[in-house]
């Protein structure tokens, strides 16, 4: 059975109401929809890029957290700091900002797999968890994460993934920098996982060989 919060981010993934259309091609949808404070905006991809790949593949790719530095520009360091139960850790994770200060966001990821109709489903839910008990690194910027992460599933035979992006990268930023960035951040970094991805597998032969 689902957790809440993955049904909740299932049903964030496939429901479009309130999702306002802004790219559509042959590879992807692009959606952008306004936050509770208005001020930030949330960005929704329906990519069909994936296809050659299958779902669980995806899912270990995004999942690997060394493999992640591979594909995404943006990321540092990606650090396991606590274990909230089998399905959820709370991640560090250091960010690149060009121009300003880099980020740092503290962040619940919580991962599963689950079969509807008679199909996998892959989850992987980033929301920030509380800061308090985590300080700050020395040189950063603490940002926060809304509802986000990926979906990935077959759909007519086919992998599709569903990525979210919401997140506030804190401090004093006018928001149509937060919003610009927030509109070129996922689009690249799947840009990035697509063209490193047919590469995983010998990539985490040889990392296997080093140890």
């Amino acid at each position: 059975m689902l957790s809440s919060t993955i049904t909740e981010f299932r049903e964030y993934c496939l429901n479009n109401d309130e999702w306002q259309e802004c790219l559509k091609d042959e590879i992807q949808t692009e959606y952008m929809r306004a936050t509770k404070n208005n001020s930030v905006v949330s960005l929704k991809v329906i990519s069909n890029d994936f296809k050659a790949f299958e779902p669980k593949e995806v899912y270990e790719s995004i999942c690997d957290p060394e493999f992640h530095k591979e594909w995404d520009p943006y990321l540092i360091s990606w650090t396991v700091i606590d274990k909230k139960n089998e399905q959820t850790n709370v991640i560090r994770m250091l960010f690149k900002v060009p121009v300003i200060t880099n980020r740092e966001f503290v962040f619940d990821c919580e991962t599963c797999c689950n079969e509807r109709d008679g199909c996998e489903e892959y989850f992987i839910r980033f929301e920030s968890t509380d800061s308090d008990k985590y300080p700050v690194s020395e040189g950063y910027v603490r940002g926060s994460i809304g509802l986000s992460g990926y979906l990935i599933r077959k759909e007519n035979n086919q992998t599709v993934l569903y990525c979210i992006g919401n997140s506030d990268i804190g401090g004093v930023v006018p928001k149509w920098i937060v919003n610009n960035m927030a509109k070129s951040t996922v689009p690249t970094m799947l840009k990035g996982l697509r063209e490193k991805l047919p590469k995983y597998k010998e990539w985490k032969n040889k990392q296997n060989e080093k140890k």
